[in-house]
């Protein structure tokens, strides 16, 4: 269970990070290749899921159902740490076409 610290940004930022990636890793067929960044701005917490792009229909879901259960799941989780968060789900790749550093 989430509990709140209301004293850190980065220490809110990794809990959510967490609840994304158990999310995302159990809804795709490749979870080795999920990988999230988090990027805090003033107060909202913005986390961008990066799945391979055959694995990205199973996070968006039909007329994306899945992904606006992961944003309600993610905005209530949010909530209770006195946090905004949004998520932004992505391709593997960027629009650029280049990996992402970290991959």
């Amino acid at each position: 269970m989430i509990q709140p610290n209301t004293d850190s940004l980065e220490v809110n930022a990794s809990l959510l990070k967490d609840l994304v990636s158990a999310m995302a890793r159990s809804l795709v067929a490749r979870p080795d290749l999920i990988h999230i960044d988090v990027d805090s701005k003033d107060d909202i917490v913005v986390i961008r899921l990066y799945t391979d792009p055959t694995d990205v229909s199973f996070v968006i879901g039909r007329q994306g159902r899945i992904a606006r259960s992961l944003r309600t799941i993610l905005g209530g989780a949010s909530m209770k740490l006195g946090q905004r968060a949004r998520l932004e789900i992505m391709n593997r790749f960027d629009p650029t076409g280049e990996v992402p550093s970290s991959l």
